[in-house]
């Protein structure tokens, strides 16, 4: 198999094989813009995602074209910045998804609490005026289905402080269903 000769960095920078001056988006040889282009989308998969990377390794290597010792060694260089940046995108689409996931999941949310009628709101709603640390207990508990000792290790309490705010929030809770006359629906 024979070995692909390295692009050169531009047409009108070239002296003897090596690039004179930092490589400008514009000025590229069309081989080297191609090969580049290639190579972030096979990493990204995405054609509007891979020119997105190809064009910001540009401004990244016009930006740092004084930094390159060994012209030489411009496609190594340059590959190395296209791969940087590919992975800075995949790792920027990873967040972006985990966010558009994490908001689907608060509008299901929504949605159930939106289906709650009747008492169900109304818990909802004293539940959210009871203290923090009453209300977090109580959800841990009740709604998340953990025991004491670990909802006491995940707030950082210990387990009979967990217990005695446990006791304190269904204590308001039922006192509140009480004083709304909602107690006989339990």
């Amino acid at each position: 198999m024979e070995t692909q000769e390295r692009p050169q960095a531009c047409t009108s920078n070239v002296k003897n094989g090596t690039a004179e001056t930092g490589a400008s988006y514009m000025g590229w040889t069309l081989e080297a813009r191609d090969r580049l282009f290639r190579l972030a989308y096979r990493l990204l998969w995405n054609r509007g995602d891979a020119e997105d990377a190809l064009q910001d390794a540009a401004i990244m290597a016009h930006e740092h074209a004084g930094e390159l010792r060994d012209r030489k060694r411009w496609w190594p260089w340059m590959c190395r910045i296209v791969v940087r940046r590919c992975h800075e995108l995949r790792r920027q689409r990873s967040r972006r998804l985990r966010l558009f996931q994490r908001a689907g999941e608060l509008r299901q949310e929504v949605a159930d609490a939106a289906s709650l009628t009747g008492l169900g709101v109304e818990l909802v709603e004293m539940l959210d005026r009871l203290p923090r640390r009453q209300r977090e207990v109580l959800v841990l508990r009740h709604v998340q289905g953990m025991g004491f000792e670990e909802l006491a290790e995940v707030l950082q309490i210990r387990p009979e402080t967990a217990r005695v705010h446990a006791l304190r929030g269904r204590d308001a809770l039922l006192q509140e269903l009480r004083r709304r006359g909602l107690d006989r629906e339990l």
